[in-house]
């Protein structure tokens, strides 16, 4: 009877030990993940300077054409939004929202909105100010110069 008892007393233990560093663990995981959601840890305004050969995005052949495109080693890695607005005119947009950090969809076409899908803010496509939600404030907007005889976009920001 000692025996089963020293044996029960045993298990008892190994349970509650196993119970207390499971709880350890996922205490240090919690705060990980609440760290992650800092608002403070994201960089809404990243920078870069890209050139880009218009005539490689078909996206971008007809005015109003809109493309999400990613530069290596630019920008942070984060995606740009290029929208052509005439044959030598295009809007580039950073597409962090300045809310929290998500990402934003580009728009359909040079007329619809740039939305968060996370808290839904929705910003201008004609330039990337706060139309509602509750960003604090626009996507930051990129200088684009394109030079017609060489069909290079230089986007900087």
């Amino acid at each position: 009877m000692e025996n089963n008892q020293s044996l029960e007393q045993r298990r008892d233990f190994i349970k509650k030990s196993l119970g207390l560093a499971g709880l350890v663990l996922c205490a240090g995981s919690m705060s990980t993940l609440l760290e992650s959601c800092n608002s403070s840890s994201f960089n809404p305004n990243p920078t870069g300077n890209v050139s880009l050969d218009i005539t490689t995005v078909p996206e971008l052949a007809v005015n109003g054409g809109v493309v999400e495109k990613t530069f290596a080693g630019q920008f942070n890695g984060t995606p740009v939004i290029i929208i052509k607005v005439t044959e030598t005119s295009y809007l580039a947009f950073c597409t962090i929202c300045p809310h929290e950090g998500q990402i934003v969809s580009y728009p359909l076409d040079s007329t619809s909105n740039i939305v968060c899908q996370a808290h839904k803010s929705y910003f201008s496509p004609t330039t990337g100010e706060i139309i509602k939600g509750p960003s604090p404030s626009g996507l930051k907007k990129y200088t684009t110069l394109y030079d017609a005889a060489t069909r290079i976009l230089t986007i900087t920001g």
